[in-house]
């Protein structure tokens, strides 16, 4: 009898790198029978790890594997988000916190979802909180539909997002800080069998462009100005008023000092 050979397959070892919002740096490396099964794989990391920064081991960004070249896997951001106990440090007494969770479109008709968190400076009503609530929802779906999937979660990685809401909302409120406790594809229907797209940064730069800083426009500036114009008047009005009581507490103190010594007098005189 013929012996029959075994053909055994070989598994190769294959190259995870980082999204280009972080060089494509290698991670790890993994080992597959079919490098190209690889696609569509999810690595969650430490944005420490991504960044060499410390203070961003907090924070979880969720990878996919897009593309396998070369022994290489080229992966882009699909999620990010925050540990429970740095938001928990977050919340202090004496002040108020937003949350909210809701769904948007992207610029390439993903749906993703985004829960904002706002800590304000003090205890403040619930209809200061709802408008908060309200206007931070508006301003994220407008500035997310700008952008894909990928640039909104490199948005919020940058803190371009953060910043922005933070512009605005300081206005209706004095907020303290501003942070977006997870953004990531939702499970929606309408985002099966698609594939994200990821747009690498231009050369001499970490990031993309900045829609989001961009979106604040010049006429919200120019609201500004007289505001500051108007609270320095106030301020120099104020200090004004001020003097003049200081004074007339000092005229008045005079004179009835004055009075004193003339009463103390005709004392005297009667005596």
């Amino acid at each position: 009898m013929v012996e029959q050979k075994i053909k055994v397959k070989k598994k190769t070892w294959v190259k995870i790198l980082s999204p280009a919002i972080f060089g494509q740096k290698e991670i790890g490396e993994t080992i597959v029978f079919e490098p190209k099964k690889l696609v569509g794989k999810k690595i969650d990391t430490n944005l420490m790890i991504l960044t060499g920064d410390p203070r961003k081991q907090h924070v979880t960004i969720g990878l996919i594997v897009t593309k396998v070249d070369a022994a290489k896997a080229l992966t882009i951001t699909y999620k990010y988000q925050i540990s429970p106990s740095f938001i928990k440090r977050l919340v202090r007494r004496g002040r108020s916190k937003v949350d909210n969770s809701f769904t948007c479109q992207t610029k390439d008709k993903k749906i993703i979802r985004v829960k904002p968190l706002i800590i304000t400076k003090n205890k403040t009503q619930q209809s200061v909180l709802s408008s908060l609530r309200m206007n931070a929802q508006r301003i994220l779906i407008s500035a997310f539909a700008e952008l894909t999937v990928s640039e909104a979660i490199n948005a919020v990685v940058a803190k371009k997002a953060q910043d922005l809401l933070f512009d605005k909302l300081k206005r209706i409120y004095p907020i303290r800080s501003v942070e977006i406790r997870a953004i990531y594809l939702s499970n929606d229907k309408r985002n099966e069998g698609e594939v994200i797209e990821d747009i690498a940064p231009q050369e001499g730069e970490g990031a993309p462009e900045e829609p989001l800083s961009a979106s604040v426009s010049a006429a919200d500036k120019t609201e500004e100005e007289p505001l500051k114009k108007k609270s320095g008047a106030k301020k120099k009005k104020e200090a004004i008023e001020e003097k003049a009581e200081d004074d007339s507490d000092e005229g008045e103190e005079k004179e009835d000092d004055s009075e004193d010594k003339e009463n103390s007098k005709d004392k005297e005189n009667l005596e």
